[in-house]
This record gives C-alpha cells, sequence and structure tokens, in this order.
C-alpha cells in the first residue's frame, strides 16, 4: 500500500531525502536512498533525485515495498570464491539501474545472492562490480565481495593486467587485414565518434582507442571475428568495427539499415550480438593468474542460419585457443 503526504508549510525546500528519513523514521538511510533511486519515492506522481527540494502542497508518495529480482532471470555464476565472483551477464540485462530506474539489474540479483556486495564499488548501486558491458552485450563479469578485492581487482584493471576477449558477429566481409583498429574515440555524446584523422582528434581530444583482430571465421556475408580490448572505451568495439565497415550485427545505433534480419529479444527489440567470452585477470586474494571463459554459441545460433562455416566454427570453440582463422567463398551472384 502506498504511502501518502501532502508537504506542509514548515517542510517547504527540504531536501527529499531528508523528508522521507523524518516521515520514515523506522528507515536507515541507505533504506531512504536506495528508495528513491529505485523510484518507489514520487512527487506528484514523478521519481525525483534525493536532493530534490520539495514544495508545500506537494504529494509525496513512498512504495514500502522493494522491487523483488525477477525469478525467471537467474544469477548465471560462472565461478565463486570467497571475495569475489565471476558471472555471465545476459544480453539486454543492465549491469545496474540508472537514475529511477525500476527495470531489474544485474547489481540486484548479485546482492540478493551476495548481500555483502552492496555498498561495494564505483557507487552504491553497483555491488561490486568492477567493469561494465553494455546492456545488449552479453558475457563475462567480474565483482568484489570485500572492498580489499574491488581495490585490488580495480587496481589490476586500470594498470593492464588484465586480458578481455570478446566475439562479434559482423555484417560484411573481412579481409585478411586490418590486425588493429586504433581510431582515436570521442566519447562525449550519447553516439561515440572514431576519429579518422589526428586533425579531428585533437579537434575533439579524443581519446586512444586499440582493438585487437586476433582470429577471425569469413562467412558468405557476415564474419565471426575474436578480439582483444587493450582500452576500455564507451563502447570502443562497437565503434571501431562500425568505422571499418563491419557493424555489429542488429546494432542499430551504428549498424547498418537491416531491420529484417537484426536479431530480436523476446521483447521485440533488435540487439547487437557482441560476446565477452574471455576474462583472465590475477586473482586478488592468491595472486595466481585466473582465466575463464564462456561460450556465445547460444547467443548467435539464430543468426547464424545461412552461414555455417561460421556456425561449424562457432561450435568447435576452445577456451584457451579460440577458432582456426577460415575464409568461406563469397555466394555466386
Amino acid at each position: 500500500m502506498l504511502w501518502n503526504r501532502h508537504v506542509c508549510a514548515a517542510e517547504d525546500g527540504t531536501r527529499l531525502d531528508a523528508f522521507v528519513g523524518t516521515h520514515k523514521s523506522e528507515w536507515s538511510r541507505s533504506d531512504v536512498r536506495d528508495a528513491i533511486s529505485e523510484g518507489r519515492v514520487r512527487v506528484d506522481g514523478k521519481p525525483r533525485p534525493k536532493g530534490f527540494r520539495v514544495s508545500t502542497d506537494q504529494l509525496i508518495s513512498i512504495d514500502p515495498k522493494k522491487i523483488e529480482s525477477d525469478e525467471n532471470s537467474a544469477l548465471d555464476l560462472v565461478h565463486v570464491e570467497d571475495d569475489w565472483v565471476v558471472v555471465a551477464k545476459k544480453a539486454g540485462l543492465p549491469c545496474h539501474r540508472v537514475r529511477h530506474q525500476e527495470r531489474e539489474a544485474l547489481a540486484d540479483q548479485l546482492t540478493h545472492h551476495f548481500p555483502e556486495m552492496k555498498g561495494i564499488g564505483y557507487s552504491s548501486r553497483e555491488a561490486g562490480l568492477v567493469h561494465r558491458l553494455d546492456i545488449w552485450t552479453s558475457g563475462l563479469l567480474i565483482a568484489a565481495r570485500t572492498p580489499k578485492a574491488f581495490s585490488r581487482l580495480r587496481e589490476g584493471l586500470q594498470s593492464g593486467d588484465w586480458e578481455k576477449r570478446y566475439f562479434a558477429l559482423c555484417e560484411g566481409r573481412i579481409g585478411s587485414k586490418p590486425r588493429w583498429i586504433d581510431y582515436p574515440i570521442d566519447a562525449t555524446g550519447k553516439r561515440v565518434i572514431a576519429c579518422r584523422s589526428e586533425a579531428q582528434a585533437r579537434q575533439k581530444n579524443a581519446q586512444g582507442a586499440y582493438t585487437e583482430i586476433v582470429s577471425r571465421i569469413v562467412g558468405h556475408a557476415r564474419s565471426l571475428l575474436e578480439l582483444r580490448a587493450t582500452t576500455a572505451c564507451r563502447h570502443q568495439i562497437r565503434v571501431h568495427l562500425a568505422a571499418i565497415g563491419l557493424p555489429l550485427v542488429g546494432d542499430s545505433l551504428y549498424g547498418r539499415d537491416r531491420e529484417s534480419c537484426s536479431p530480436k529479444s523476446n521483447e521485440g527489440e533488435s540487439h547487437h550480438l557482441l560476446h565477452a567470452s574471455l576474462l583472465e585477470f590475477t586473482d586478488p586474494v592468491s595472486g595466481a593468474r585466473r582465466r575463464f571463459f564462456h561460450s556465445p554459441c547460444d547467443r548467435f545460433e539464430a543468426a547464424l542460419e545461412q552461414e555455417t562455416a561460421i556456425a561449424e566454427g562457432l561450435r568447435s570453440l576452445k577456451p584457451q585457443y579460440g577458432f582456426t582463422e577460415a575464409v568461406v567463398n563469397a555466394a555466386p551472384g
């Protein structure tokens, strides 16, 4: 049942979090913060940030019930240690909630299974996640269960100690080159830009970005690439592939207009086919090297009905070595 109260004259100008804390005295500060960030506190029917100043006669509504995780979207645990876990994120699942977002996120699933993760990370919403993936990018992520593990893992990521590889299904047939894509990236806007000249990069104050093409299978109309990203710019792989004329299959932001062949989610949304397949890092406790592999086969299969060579290559994947490069002759006509 919703809790409703109008702001009185004496409360005019009060911060929203202070207002909620005063009237929900049984709640802790974190309860208040979570309720506001999850959109369960509304001002005249609209979610507002915690620092919003309320005005006289505004109606404050609070849903005291926390948003529960969807039982049908279970957390895919790849490996569990006392100080960290590796998970496989599903395509379409956000890493964490954005402001006022009520959609379930990976961070919600993590804190449901590992309550100690709450409050660990770059922000209180991120549940120990050391790095992120786009909503429609699937694959491996690591999350810390202790602040010490988070700090050490973050240091490893920032120092370049990690190895991260991805599989990308692209529109078009790639040749034997390039091996590297190194266009600097301007990520200041919603749509990231690959700068093709030094002058453009200087003008945009672009960030250096490097994507290595490790191996490839070339089909009749599509290419499957194994990629290593040595930098971590937003949308880096998507933008770099589009810049060389090989956009990801289903990429509605940077791809070609191929609505008829874009893969679809259960909700009917188009989505790109990019999968974080390999993650290697130094264990923050033991100091040993740890390596994990997650196959993209199940996710990519539906888009490979006419690309039997690529499908066979995917099925022969080996965690240590990726796949052997292959080229299929173009279909006649």
